[in-house]
């Protein structure tokens, strides 16, 4: 889902910068160096992919923190470009969608289920 998000917002930079209203993160005229803020506009992908494979019981977590620079990052560009804005809201929403999903699959630890005859 995440790759899907990355290439969601790659699409977005590339169409907003090509009808002249460019994102705040992907603004060759802005006062950070391209690189830095491009990182910045996906950084939340980025990491959800990194700590996927690193440190996966932090991956719940690191994917609501993604979702959160995501919004920030479309209300930041509302003003500025509110079509990219629109889209990065809809990504937002899809990866908050996702993430909840992701939920599902989590094991309750401490939550004993009483289908489950104790041993002995």
């Amino acid at each position: 889902m995440w790759v899907g998000v990355l290439a969601a917002q790659s699409f977005v930079a590339n169409a907003s910068d090509r009808t002249g209203k460019p994102t705040w993160w992907i603004d060759t005229a802005g006062s950070l160096p391209l690189w830095i803020a491009f990182l910045l506009g996906v950084f939340g992908s980025v990491a959800v992919l990194f700590v996927r494979f690193w440190q996966p019981k932090y991956v719940a977590i690191t994917q609501f923190l993604a979702v959160i620079l995501l919004a920030i990052n479309a209300i930041v560009d509302t003003s500025r470009a509110p079509g990219a804005a629109a889209v990065e809201y809809l990504i937002a929403l899809a990866a908050l969608l996702g993430s909840i999903s992701t939920l599902a699959g989590l094991p309750l630890n401490h939550v004993q289920s009483v289908d489950v005859a104790p041993e002995g």
